[in-house]
């Protein structure tokens, strides 16, 4: 009989926490989740405020998993190259002590 006493309190307890749960669940109040932005560009991705990697070049991905690389623009022609004056020297060669 004990048995069957001990088996009724433990059936109440889960009955009384699931009431509980039920209770808890219709006072939170429920958020929506933020109206989705359309992104078309890798600017617009991180306006949006989505994740950004610095590699290189940089990528941008939005939570449908879609990934924008930022446009990175090379030179098509590389700049010139200066020369540098020779550093004078000693007759002797260079003054060092040591």
């Amino acid at each position: 009989m004990e048995q069957a006493q001990q088996l009724k309190w433990a059936a109440l307890g889960v009955i009384l926490a699931l009431v509980a749960y039920g209770i808890y669940l219709l006072a939170t109040p429920q958020t929506e989740a933020p109206p989705a932005v359309e992104v078309a560009t890798y600017d617009e991705c991180v306006a949006a405020g989505y994740p950004v990697t610095l590699t290189d070049p940089a990528t941008c991905r939005t939570p449908d998993g879609t990934v924008f690389v930022q446009e990175v623009s090379t030179p098509s022609v590389p700049a010139p190259l200066v020369p540098l004056p020779t550093p004078p020297t000693s007759p002797g060669g260079p003054d060092y002590e040591y």
